[in-house]
């Protein structure tokens, strides 16, 4: 009787540990840059920006935070990063083959990047990896003069657009089809705090702000050959990977959008980005 009980404890066990295994190899594989932090929580490069970490549920993803393992330990960084990631592995921001590794890279108001970085994130993404973008990754350093952090952003140049919260509401219009969200349901959509990048653009733009003064230098962008516009949403392809970019300061979406977004706009955004990665990967 003993060993019956015995038996049949085993088989469940390992029914559970099948389970508890199959489920994780379902999750979507993220991985969220956490390198540099500002004293102040809301500032630009503060720890607010790792708010855009609660848009993605941790039943559909297994998030990791995305590291400089090899620079100096800073004791107010390992406290946020520990709050937020738990024990989640971290991942290498200078190994290409470890962003590879993942389904989507999250840029958060990541302003501060190492070049290295941006040379293997752009590696990741070219071979698949998708890469979701929320206001400027790499704008202070290594800057807008950097060819593959452009290319990443879906622009061959750029300047830097920003229209503060102070200034109120700008109504941004849909310009049509797009895989993010049903235009038919969402026309216009009141945003503040637009902050992002404007310049010679490649990709799809899907929400297009309206022309605005004084929220970006014009002398910064030469021999276009159209007037550049801003884009609060759009998409782009780097190599065989997918980018959404997100264009507002704060990490959630407007409200308008997540109305219409079933389990949230971001996690949608996550799972399509992760989609070009799997569909590239069973390409002839």
């Amino acid at each position: 009787m003993r060993r019956n009980k015995f038996a049949l404890t085993l088989v469940l066990l390992i029914i559970v540990i099948g389970c508890t295994a199959a489920h994780a190899a379902d999750k979507i594989k993220m991985g969220v840059l956490a390198l540099k932090f500002e004293e102040n929580k809301a500032k630009p490069t503060g720890a607010s920006r790792l708010d855009i970490v609660k848009q993605f549920p941790t039943d559909e993803f297994e998030i990791h935070p995305i590291l400089d393992l090899d620079a100096e330990p800073d004791p107010a960084a390992t406290e946020i990063v520990s709050k937020v990631f738990g024990d989640a592995k971290p991942v290498d921001a200078l190994s290409a083959d470890a962003l590879s590794d993942l389904d989507v890279i999250v840029s958060s108001r990541e302003w501060f990047v190492r070049p290295e970085t941006i040379t293997a994130i752009h590696a990741a993404v070219s071979k698949g990896t998708g890469l979701l973008i929320q206001t400027p990754m790499g704008l202070r350093s290594p800057g807008l003069h950097e060819g593959k952090l452009l290319e990443l952003h879906g622009m061959s140049q750029a300047t830097y657009f920003y229209y503060a919260s102070t200034h109120g509401k700008n109504t941004c219009k849909t310009t049509g089809d797009n895989p993010l969200y049903p235009a038919d349901q969402v026309s216009e959509v009141p945003i503040t705090g637009l902050n992002g990048l404007i310049g010679d653009f490649h990709g799809q733009g899907i929400l297009e702000a309206p022309p605005v003064k004084d929220a970006f230098d014009p002398k910064q962008l030469v021999d276009l050959s159209h007037p550049p516009v801003f884009y609060a949403i759009y998409t782009a392809q780097v190599g065989q990977g997918r980018v959404i970019g997100f264009n507002w300061y704060l990490p959630v979406p407007p409200a308008q959008i997540e109305k219409v977004s079933p389990g949230g706009f971001c996690r949608k955004c996550a799972k399509w980005v992760a989609a070009g990665k799997h569909a590239a990967a069973t390409q002839p």
